[in-house]
């Protein structure tokens, strides 16, 4: 099986609108008044779906109603069909019973039970990645610290120029942020460009004039925004060439 998080009231839906005939539209009715999620294999759990509605249809009289309730209760994921005969729904269910056991669940008649399932934990987009903070007037340093670490990045701040540049020969940082109005701004600028020629470097600076500095792999951030430049880092660390 292949089975993904799923928001299960979709896939009745969709299921209605594509094997339910113009005809018969108005005799069903779901009632599925907030969204349950599962992990399933959409097709087969399809096959279910489509096997007890058909059964329903078909064995309820044509001025009855079919109603589909699917609801979260006990821990569960429940679909019911009313109106279809227990007996006639239990001669067709072999596959679908197969299906459902197949995924942890059970089929009573014209309902079943799947486990509930839970989100898969979204991968940090910047896991593995190393970062250089430069410059003890970098702003908004803790909530970009924060932001990178939320991410899975790690960040090293460094407040001299001697500090950054004995951090550069322990780790190699896939990102830096420097504070270009730092004492000798241009020279650690040199220095990193020397050491660090493919590797992305934002300069935070107030002076309008320093961008005329900007050439890649470097990225003038004035003013600096926490948030803009934390942007800035996770979009190009997520690019396959770093060295655009």
């Amino acid at each position: 099986m292949r089975c993904r998080f799923t928001e299960l009231r979709s896939l009745v839906i969709e299921v209605l609108e594509r094997v339910v005939s113009p005809e018969d539209r108005s005799r069903v009715f779901l009632f599925a008044p907030e969204p349950v999620f599962a992990s399933v294999d959409t097709k087969l759990l399809e096959h279910v779906v489509v096997s007890l509605l058909a059964n329903a249809l078909d064995s309820a009289h044509e001025s009855c109603s079919v109603v589909m309730r699917l609801e979260e209760r006990d821990e569960a994921a429940w679909l019911s069909v009313t109106d279809t005969p227990s007996a006639e729904a239990s001669e067709k269910s072999g596959v679908s019973e197969a299906i459902i056991e197949a995924h942890g669940g059970t089929l009573e008649g014209s309902s079943f039970a799947l486990p509930l399932g839970t989100a898969p934990a979204r991968q940090p987009r910047l896991a593995g990645f190393h970062a250089l903070l430069i410059g003890s007037g970098l702003p908004h340093v803790r909530d970009l610290l924060a932001m990178l670490a939320a991410e899975g990045m790690t960040a090293i701040p460094a407040t001299t120029r001697s500090d950054a540049l004995r951090a550069v020969r322990t780790r190699k940082p896939d990102a830096v942020v420097a504070d270009f109005d730092m004492p000798d701004g241009p020279g650690v600028l040199a220095e990193l460009r020397s050491r660090l020629p493919h590797t992305l470097i934002a300069l935070v600076t107030d002076r309008s004039s320093t961008r005329v500095l900007s050439r890649e792999p470097i990225i003038l951030v004035n003013p600096i925004d926490a948030g803009e430049l934390f942007a800035v880092i996770a979009r190009r660390l997520a690019t396959s060439d770093r060295d655009l």
